[in-house]
């Protein structure tokens, strides 16, 4: 299992954590996110997530990643269930990546 916590641009909080099938240089991966979107300008609200991907390890620290994660964003509890129906988004990562 892997725990992330980053700060993204405009004030989400993101955190989550994966499953990956392998350890070879190609590491297929399932996961699911949990954050909080806030800031000047924006509607205040959580979003919640599952996501997929695939990490490739060109060192055996550092590696490619591509993601794609179905969010759905809610203002309350109440709001979940419908949100993950209504009011989903698709969000694409592409990037690179090292473990400490």
């Amino acid at each position: 299992m892997e725990d992330v916590g980053i700060f993204l641009k405009n004030r989400p909080f993101w955190t989550g954590t994966n499953y990956q099938f392998l350890n070879d240089r190609a590491r297929p991966f399932v996961g699911a996110s949990l954050g909080g979107i806030y800031g000047d300008g924006i509607n205040n609200s959580a979003f919640a997530g599952l996501e997929t991907g695939l990490k490739y390890y060109v060192q055996t620290k550092t590696y490619f990643l591509s993601r794609v994660e179905y969010q759905f964003l809610f203002d309350s509890t109440s709001d979940a269930s419908d949100a993950f129906q209504d009011d989903g988004v698709w969000a694409y990562t592409v990037g690179l990546g090292y473990n400490f």
